[in-house]
């Protein structure tokens, strides 16, 4: 039987897989959904003069590359930082804990380093 710690990281690894199958499954969803609206609604598009292939490439490309762009600026502007870092604060306190002890232990080390030189100087 699964200890309790491979268990979990069983459940994490194929939660993880499952989020991830379904925002690409998703995206491919919404995509058809624009085609099946262009194809709908392709007479009025036609009584107003637009090309059909206009409305049956420029749709999905156009959700893609809108998709690309908040993105992007969620990415620059620094909202995934802060949603990472409440997510590690909060939702990952152990995260937080190791953060803040990796920091102790890195001034150690500096402060070590700097007792050496000095000492290494006075030879």
């Amino acid at each position: 039987m699964m200890d309790s710690s491979k268990f979990k990281s069983f459940i994490a690894r194929h939660r993880l897989r499952f989020g991830l199958g379904t925002s690409l499954v998703g995206t491919f969803l919404y995509v058809f959904s624009l085609l099946t609206f262009a194809k709908v609604w392709e007479e009025t598009f036609k009584f107003y003069n637009i090309p059909t292939i206009l409305i049956y490439i420029g749709m999905p490309i156009s959700y893609v590359a809108i998709c690309w762009l908040i993105g992007y600026i969620y990415d620059t502007k620094g909202f995934w930082e802060e949603e990472n870092s409440h997510s590690n604060k909060n939702l990952n306190p152990e995260f937080f804990v190791l953060c803040e002890s990796m920091e102790r232990v890195d001034k150690k080390l500096d402060k070590l380093k700097e007792e050496l030189d000095a000492i290494g100087q006075k030879k």
